[in-house]
């Protein structure tokens, strides 16, 4: 239905277009005002990216190019809402909040070029991606015996948290659904506040954002293409443990990123995208986090108005909402930190690191003794560390890092749908869309596990060469 379909020269030529004179037809002056603005942003990313269209417009999701699915998640989730935002709050640092946003469409982009300018990515083959199958290679066997080790080392990991936690929220809903405080509070106890060392709070966090994705992508891989019982057996596994360790902690993104990750590599496959398979993936990816919220809100009354209304807000306004707070605060109730809101700037302060989310969290619920977490987009923490220049250099470098990045799958993966491409495309889409929105740039890289997918692809690299 959608295979030649160039989706940049539609939302250039009828999209923006229509776009821009619905905003202009608007009686609300803001929003007329901010939503044409927003939509010229729009139009000048295109015009930028327009030669490169398959690799950084939103032509690319088809392949799911890293920087495609990066501009789709920033308009949809940060955006967007953010015309909403700006046209509710009274607060002068609006303006601050959504020239950075719009800002985001100009630097993004010229980040992309010159890291193209670095490393040259090959358009024509990148464009022929699509259309191929996924591919046998002569290093799957090797991938095999990567995942049994990775599989058993995930065992050692969640043994290691269920010795630390001692607290599983997951068994208590299931015991007592619609006891919501009490849950809330396990939750706290099994996550923020679990006292575990250094090195602990990585491995449980690259457990659930990198290593199961990658388990169950890798696994299922090798059962499609080869159909053997051993393949399926592992992907069954992983799938089934990684269930279990995302759920535990009743966190929903974690149990829906599974459903992603598996989506995305049937969407890799895919030669012909559907309308049907668009909404069964819809549906399985939010089947579960609208479990959690059924149970843990269950009794109440109008629970499908609450459900309704909650995942939306949680969706759509938080997000841009959250990035607004940043802007809000800082340095308006705080001094901009000077670098001690991230751990690469932080240690050059006699103070250390500045707990920024925490404290984003207390100072917009008003509540001093939360331990909750405001976490938002890398614009709002380099916005709080550093001003404009923070926000502008960070837009421009994130560009060249994801270009680069993105390059080295494809030279690794030689342009091909093999288990190098499927498997490191497919789970970290999780990683670049609920993580992207919600978290620091450099909370992506460490905390969320990058910095390991780069450390694999360069030994790899390396491998492949000197086999050769």
């Amino acid at each position: 239905m959608f295979r030649k379909l160039d989706a940049d020269i539609v939302i250039t030529i009828f999209v923006l277009p229509l776009a821009l004179v619905a905003f202009l037809l608007i009686k609300d002056e803001e929003i007329s005002r901010f939503g044409s603005f927003l939509t010229l942003a729009l139009f000048l990313y295109e015009i930028i990216i327009f030669d490169k269209r398959a690799i950084y417009g939103f032509s690319g999701l088809r392949i799911i190019s890293f920087p495609s699915l990066i501009i789709l998640i920033f308009t949809v989730f940060i955006a967007i809402p953010s015309v909403y935002i700006v046209n509710i709050k009274t607060h002068p640092a609006k303006y601050n909040y959504f020239i950075s946003i719009l800002f985001f469409y100009i630097l993004f982009p010229l980040g992309l070029l010159l890291g193209d300018l670095i490393k040259k990515i090959d358009v024509k083959k990148v464009k022929e991606i699509k259309y191929l199958e996924f591919t046998k290679g002569k290093y799957d066997i090797l991938f095999y015996k990567v995942l049994l080790f990775l599989f058993s080392f995930c065992l050692l990991i969640i043994f290691l948290y269920l010795a630390r936690s001692k607290v599983y929220p997951l068994f208590e809903m299931i015991k007592n659904p619609g006891s919501y405080a009490k849950l809330q509070l396990m939750r706290e106890q099994a996550l923020k506040i679990l006292p575990v060392t250094f090195i602990e709070k990585y491995l449980f966090s690259w457990l659930r954002s990198l290593f199961i994705p990658f388990g169950i992508v890798g696994s299922l891989f090798l059962s499609l293409v080869y159909k053997k019982r051993k393949y399926i057996t592992l992907f069954l596994l992983f799938f089934s443990f990684g269930m279990l360790a995302n759920l535990i902690t009743l966190e929903k993104s974690p149990s829906a990123a599974i459903f992603l990750v598996i989506v995305s590599l049937f969407f890799l496959r895919l030669k012909n995208l559907t309308i049907k398979f668009i909404l069964t993936s819809v549906v399985m990816i939010f089947s579960f986090p609208i479990l959690i919220m059924y149970f843990l809100h269950f009794g109440k009354e109008n629970i499908f108005k609450v459900l309704y209304i909650s995942l939306l807000n949680r969706i759509f306004i938080v997000p841009s909402e959250t990035l607004f707070q940043y802007f809000k605060i800082f340095p308006q109730t705080h001094d901009f930190l000077l670098g001690r809101a991230t751990h690469f700037f932080s240690w050059l302060h006699d103070q250390g690191l500045f707990p920024i989310s925490n404290y984003v969290a207390r100072t917009w619920w008003e509540s001093p003794k939360t331990t909750g977490l405001a976490n938002t987009t890398f614009i709002g923490n380099f916005w709080a560390d550093f001003g404009w220049l923070g926000v502008l250099l960070s837009i421009f470098i994130v560009g060249i890092i994801i270009h680069l990045f993105y390059w080295k799958i494809l030279t690794v993966s030689e342009y091909r749908k093999n288990i190098i491409f499927t498997t490191i495309i497919a789970s970290t889409v999780p990683i670049f869309t609920f993580g992207f929105f919600s978290s620091n740039f450099t909370t992506l890289f460490f905390t969320r596990g990058l910095i390991l997918v780069i450390i694999f692809l360069f030994i790899l690299s390396f491998k492949f060469s000197k086999y050769k």
